[in-house]
């Protein structure tokens, strides 16, 4: 049974509140500047009206058709002179971009309940929440999911003249909501295309002139870059592709131009980094071979951050900062010494031993590799240099913001929001930060990058999973690990998984929870070793075995999280009903009649030693409802189970054949 969702929202509908709920804000700013600015044309007083429409939301006015119109007033009126010639103005631009709005929480909580029913080796959430968004809208010509389709993005790609969409805001989490010294703002690339040449939106110059440095550095904004910084040389068929649409050329062309604003902003810091081939290549998470040397690794990645072009000058590296940024960021320090430290940081990150000298060596995979690198590219070195340049705001963004960016953001927040002291991640923020902007811009869930920050994640929880199953506001990493874990790696999760599941559970007090875990977990072991024989194994056989090691990671997975962690209200709501996962995702149809009984009757145990934790831990009264909602429908389970295998062997008795093993139906 394919997992369903009960109710489609409109990708029109949505950005239109968002676009309302981004311009009430600017109301006051807007009526200023009309009424007070004398250079003011006509075209421009056609705005008028809009301060009217924002005393409450109308339904039928376009307010994403106004904001897209009043940014290109804006730009077009700075156009003519970049210099802030009012103080009405300069208010709504600064606004324009530090829009404290509500987008992000508001479209997040529209996709938590689909994102918590991914399965392991499930296709990625992108197409599942393109679906959540298709319901038909009368805003649909603006609406963010017309704006992903392949002639939208087609257009993108050729044009001319392209300014990137996606309203602003401010990302805020639990951890840093009280901080107002350092804001990061979640914005598309302020880089553009005018007339076929890449340019620095006039707007985003105009914002920074509000900034005003408050420290020593002279840096009041840092600015991360995610697109391409290296020029690429492709083969055949891509090498075509390029020549045709010449994408990353022109991605390229942009980073040139914002890394011209530091000559004429001297308060800005340009910072781009890899988001996207070279070590940063899609494939590399699949690859668990070691064979790679630590020493060489190490080197490579130490030389890239030095920008020491004498070594593999062909590689692709996306990686600069100007000479003149280094000299504040390193002030009066060892720079190589500085990134040593950093890079070794993040080797003890990812469970990977320190080289102690020259003869000192292990071999790492690539998948090891690009999990050290990307959590020094997305977390170490970026909070060294916010913490050295001491900046008034910041933001990661690729072209849109959504993917390449959204994962540098997602994973930056979520390890500063786990250091001590600060207030971890919810799954829930973590879920809308990698989902929620790709919604509302494109109207998708994120796309392929969801394997580098899972690669990242899933070599974090191996090497912290005690003090992650221990803590209740930080256990929820592990199952995101274990539901989201790719298709390709799949094996070696499960496996993984298996060896910590057995020796944490071994290590709890006796008790009939613990003798069914035990009991899963010798069940999924021995599933594991009677897999076919190498003369059995056919196309089909192999296919179904895979899908069978998905299934069994997922009930591993959420058996381990109903029995270890502790209830956490918010994040567990959209996943507490172990029966309606189960029901969702089949999990069981290839199983035979035994095991049923035994994983329903495994679930019920769990679920009852919930109602009991609850009653202790929490009075909501949802969790309560939803726990005795889940015993009742195992118990329906139970009852179709019984009546499909009641009505087999009825049927085998009239053909005078034996009983049918329900797994022959999934061959």
């Amino acid at each position: 049974m394919k997992k369903c969702l009960k109710r489609k929202h409109a990708s029109g509908d949505l950005h239109n509140k968002n676009a309302y709920d981004f311009l009430r804000n600017l109301k006051e700013e807007i009526d200023e500047w009309i009424k007070e600015d004398p250079n003011i044309s006509e075209d421009i007083k056609l705005l008028r009206k809009l301060p009217f429409k924002l005393d409450r939301y109308y339904e039928e006015y376009s307010y994403g058709k106004a904001y897209a119109y009043l940014v290109k007033i804006i730009e077009n009126y700075l156009a003519q002179d970049e210099n802030i010639p009012s103080y009405n103005l300069a208010s709504l631009i600064k606004k324009l971009y530090a829009n404290d709005n509500s987008i992000l929480p508001t479209t997040g909580s529209l996709l938590l309940e689909a994102v918590h029913l991914h399965s392991p080796g499930a296709s990625h959430h992108e197409g599942k929440l393109r679906e959540l968004v298709s319901a038909p809208s009368p805003h649909d010509a603006h609406s963010p999911l017309t704006a992903g389709k392949g002639k939208a993005r087609f257009a993108a790609v050729i044009d001319k003249n392209f300014v990137a969409g996606g309203l602003p805001t401010i990302r805020k989490y639990n951890w840093n909501k009280d901080n107002t010294s350092q804001v990061e703002y979640r914005m598309p690339t302020q880089a553009r295309r005018l007339g076929g040449n890449a340019v620095v939106r006039n707007t985003f110059k105009a914002f920074l002139q509000t900034q005003k440095p408050q420290n020593a550095s002279g840096i009041s904004h840092v600015y991360f870059n995610f697109l391409p910084y290296t020029e690429r040389k492709y083969k055949k068929m891509q090498k075509l592709s390029e020549a045709l649409m010449g994408e990353k050329k022109k991605e390229c062309a942009m980073t040139v131009a914002l890394n011209q604003l530091e000559a004429s902003h001297k308060n800005t810091a340009i910072i781009t980094l890899p988001a996207d081939e070279g070590l940063m290549a899609n494939k590399l998470y699949t690859d668990t071979t070691s064979s790679i040397s630590m020493q060489a690794a190490f080197a490579e990645m130490l030389n890239i951050a030095m920008e020491n072009a004498a070594s593999n000058a062909d590689a692709i590296r996306d990686f600069h900062i100007s000479a003149d940024i280094r000299n504040k960021i390193f002030a009066g320090k060892d720079q190589e010494e500085e990134l040593r430290k950093l890079l070794e940081n993040s080797q003890q990150a990812v469970g990977l031993a320190k080289i102690a000298d020259d003869k000192d060596d292990y071999k790492l995979s690539p998948a090891q590799k690009q999990a050290m690198w990307f959590h020094f590219i997305n977390y170490e070195l970026p909070k060294y240099i916010l913490e050295n340049l001491n900046p008034a705001g910041f933001n990661m963004s690729c072209k849109d913001a959504i993917d390449r960016g959204g994962v540098a953001s997602c994973w930056y927040n979520l390890m500063r929001s786990f250091e001590q002291g600060n207030i971890p991640m919810s799954r829930a923020e973590f879920e809308t930060g990698l989902h929620g902007a790709c919604l509302y811009v494109k109207g998708r869930g994120l796309n392929h990058h969801i394997n580098r920050i899972w690669n990242a994640a899933n070599e974090y929880v191996n090497t912290h999973i005690t003090e992650l199953a221990q803590d209740p506001e930080k256990s929820w990493l592990i199952l995101w690990r274990d539901m989201n874990c790719p298709k390709e790696r799949v094996d070696d999760v499960l496996k993984q998984r298996l060896q910590t599941a057995a020796a944490r559970v071994s290590a709890t007090p006796d008790s009939e929870q613990k003798k069914l875990m035990q009991e899963i977990i010798a069940e999924i072991s021995w599933k594991l070793t009677t897999e076919s024989t190498a003369e059995e194994k056919t196309h089909s056989t192999i296919k179904r075995s895979h899908k069978e090691k998905c299934q069994l990671l997922e009930i591993l997975g959420r058996s381990m999280a109903l029995y270890e962690y502790k209830i956490a209200p918010e994040d567990n709501k959209p996943i507490v009903n172990i029966a309606e996962v189960v029901a969702y995702n089949n999990v069981l149809a290839n199983m035979p009649k035994s095991k049923f009984e035994f994983l329903i009757r495994a679930a019920e145990c769990f679920l009852r030693g919930m109602l009991k934790v609850l009653k202790i831990v929490t009075c909501d009264t949802y969790l309560h409802g939803s726990v005795i909602a889940g015993l009742n429908k195992l118990s329906l389970l139970r009852q179709d189970i019984r009546k499909t295998q009641n009505l087999q062997d009825n049927l085998a008795k009239l053909d005078g054949k034996e009983t049918p093993n329900p797994a022959d139906k999934c061959m």
